[in-house]
């Protein structure tokens, strides 16, 4: 692959804050070595108002688009050049008027990067607007096979299916420190409305599992009061979350159901950390690691108690699982600046 030839000037629509996998992939562009300009629309919309937000958020944000394109109007009007790309992250704030206006004033190709889930059932209406908006992209990238048929079915011109990934900045950590590893299981992630995580892991305590939780929403859980010692913060970046992921015995890999996960960004960041993946068996996750070998793999609380509670115990084939693992993510290239350059290269292939 010639680099030089996907190396493009591109102005970058999502997410800027910095814990953020939307910055993640913009920062991955630019070590690839496109200039990148970003534009975070979620700056104009956010309200101090937290009921403003969640009306914005169940009216697929159908009331801020005429906001949104005076701003984009004037942030357009500030550059210099014209790009050859407009990368929009996740897309579900701009609706068609915007993608017409962009589509109409600048000959640049326009991409959809979609790594949630909004052609499914679990957020309700906050993806109307990205739904109706389909057609008005060149290609339309998404993370599961579910979402790539509903993107044809909703008229995309082109669509492109990637796994998710990690970043190799802010997640690679290229030596294991076995002097870090604590003898508990970890848990980084949310607690998503009717996920049951909650119920999950008390079955894990219940069966005298060491764990911790690091995440937002716990205290929402109607489990709180006998959860609330596990749960240290609410919220952790950059290398200390990497950190968090190696200094674990094992971390768990919890899917949302409700968005049709059969991986996560957590099968790539717990590998790319040095950390032991634990996770739910699935299909995908059987295809990308080899269990007890790259990574283990359950199919219920009881299964899962027993693999962390022997791979506490057994730290030589703990150590041998995060090695192999950690080795196998390398050779597959799940890092985003690997992940980018194969859609840029798929967006200018005019095949």
């Amino acid at each position: 692959m010639n680099l030089l030839e996907y190396k493009k000037q591109i102005v970058y629509i999502g997410a800027d804050n910095s814990g953020s996998t939307s910055r993640h992939r913009a920062d991955a562009l630019r070590r690839i070595g496109c200039p990148v300009t970003v534009f975070d629309p979620y700056l104009v919309v956010k309200s101090n108002r937290k009921l403003i937000n969640v009306f914005n958020y169940h009216s697929s944000f159908v009331f801020v688009q005429k906001l949104l394109l005076q701003k984009l109007k004037r942030f357009f009007s500030t550059l210099s050049f014209v790009p050859d790309v407009i990368w929009v992250n996740s897309g579900e704030l701009l609706g068609i008027t915007i993608l017409k206006w962009l589509k109409r004033n600048f000959n640049s190709k326009v991409i959809l990067y979609q790594n949630d889930d909004p052609t499914g059932n679990r957020d309700g209406n906050r993806f109307l607007t990205l739904r109706k908006s389909i057609p008005y992209y060149d290609l339309c990238v998404c993370v599961r096979y579910e979402t790539e048929l509903d993107f044809l079915c909703l008229g995309a011109k082109k669509t492109y299916r990637v796994m998710m990934s990690y970043d190799e900045c802010e997640h690679k950590i290229d030596k294991l420190d076995e002097s870090i590893i604590v003898p508990r299981v970890g848990f980084l992630g949310t607690l998503i409305k009717k996920e049951s995580r909650d119920i999950f892991i008390l079955d894990l305590l219940k069966l005298f599992v060491p764990i911790d939780i690091i995440g937002p929403n716990w205290t929402k859980s109607k489990h709180w009061l006998r959860l609330k010692k596990n749960v240290l913060k609410s919220y952790i970046s950059g290398s200390e979350y990497s950190l968090c992921l190696q200094k674990y015995a094992l971390s768990l890999g919890l899917l949302s159901h409700g968005n049709r996960d059969l991986i996560t960004t957590r099968t790539f960041e717990i590998p790319a950390a040095h950390g032991l993946l634990c996770a739910e068996k699935t299909s995908e996750h059987q295809l990308l690691y080899e269990h007890l070998f790259e990574a283990v793999f359950w199919s219920s609380s009881v299964e899962c108690a027993s693999l962390c509670k022997s791979l506490i115990q057994d730290m030589n084939l703990n150590k041998f699982i995060r090695i192999n693992g950690f080795a196998h993510l390398i050779a597959l290239g799940q890092g985003n600046e690997d992940v980018c350059l194969r859609i840029l290269r798929v967006l200018f292939d005019p095949c």
